[in-house]
């Protein structure tokens, strides 16, 4: 069996630490999901253009992102609910934790980013986490 590439080495690094959180449904990256009557998470990985660190045709690269993730909670639950939910998945994602998968080790690189919610279209009250990540690989 092959070895995953490193775009995929970092990404199940990410998503096995936020399997590791007990967490309301969550809407993965092309997955077929159904939105639940309560809170659920809509999750993206959005990397960034790959910077060359070592001179070498393999030499390894220094690889960043953010874990964007969208908290859904119904508009009329208690905004506090909503923060509360948020602070305690940016409390999971502490600056300088390292997460590894198969030999690519990830790293937060700041403390995780709660930003303002919103109304959706749709009748939800959305409140994003913004999780900056690094990885030397």
């Amino acid at each position: 069996m092959p070895v995953p590439a490193i775009e995929t080495r970092i990404w199940m690094a990410l998503k096995n630490r936020l399997l590791s959180l007990s967490l309301p449904p969550i809407a993965w990256p092309a997955a077929i999901f159904e939105k639940p009557d309560g809170p659920w998470i809509d999750v993206m990985n959005i990397m960034a253009d790959n910077a060359r660190i070592m001179v070498g045709s393999r030499g390894q690269h220094d690889r960043s992102g953010t874990l964007q993730l969208l908290v859904h909670h119904k508009l009329g639950t208690d905004y506090a609910l909503s923060q509360e939910t948020a602070g305690q998945i940016a409390a999971h994602f502490w600056p300088d934790l390292n997460m590894e998968f198969l030999g690519v080790r990830v790293r937060v690189i700041r403390a995780p980013d709660v930003h303002e919610g919103y109304r959706s279209d749709d009748g939800w009250w959305v409140t994003p986490i913004r999780i900056r990540w690094q990885s030397f690989s």
